[in-house]
């Protein structure tokens, strides 16, 4: 686990019990969003690593432009200003998402792919998976011609190999040892 997602998992649980307890948890999860999208631009970048900086006024600018409708909102933006942690807010938000998830008994599931795949496929998949996993799933979607053709299921640290490549790594692996 990354130092980052370490560091930035207090910020996102206490984000996401405060949501939870004031019932705005849809309203939190786009105001992480619109901060998150912000720290991602250049001029924002410098300026959080830039120590002369005001905190105060950069947290005041960032809660303005993220459209921070209450206190707790522009209170977590200085809070994270104060402790030199706006950097992280990528990190908070995909931790505050898979909190999230995790309440709403979702399961966040990348399918990758050799091509692309139509939507009566895709439906079928997603009723498998949810049968599978017994919950409802977040379903993202990639292409890699590298699998040669199947698809590679990853839920969190659970992955299924129904790909070429990936039968063809086994032989090799069988046959080699």
């Amino acid at each position: 686990m990354s130092q980052t997602t370490t560091a930035a998992r207090p910020y996102a649980r206490a984000a996401f019990d405060l949501a939870r307890q004031t019932e705005r948890v849809e309203a939190w999860a786009e105001f992480l969003a619109r901060l998150d999208v912000l720290s991602e631009m250049a001029e924002v970048q410098k300026l959080i690593a830039q120590p002369g900086v005001d905190k105060t006024r950069l947290a005041s600018v960032l809660a303005e432009a993220a459209q921070a409708d209450d206190s707790s909102a522009q209170n977590f933006i200085r809070l994270l200003a104060e402790n030199r942690r706006l950097a992280l807010l990528p990190a908070i938000r995909s931790t505050f998402d898979a909190l999230r998830r995790e309440a709403e008994d979702v399961v966040d599931v990348t399918i990758t792919t050799a091509a692309a795949v139509e939507d009566a496929q895709r439906d079928a998949l997603r009723t498998a998976i949810e049968k599978h996993f017994g919950r409802k799933t977040e379903l993202h979607w990639a292409v890699d011609e590298a699998l040669i053709a199947g698809a590679r299921i990853r839920a969190g640290d659970h992955v299924i190999d129904a790909s070429a490549a990936g039968a063809l790594e086994q032989l090799r692996d069988a046959v080699t040892v």
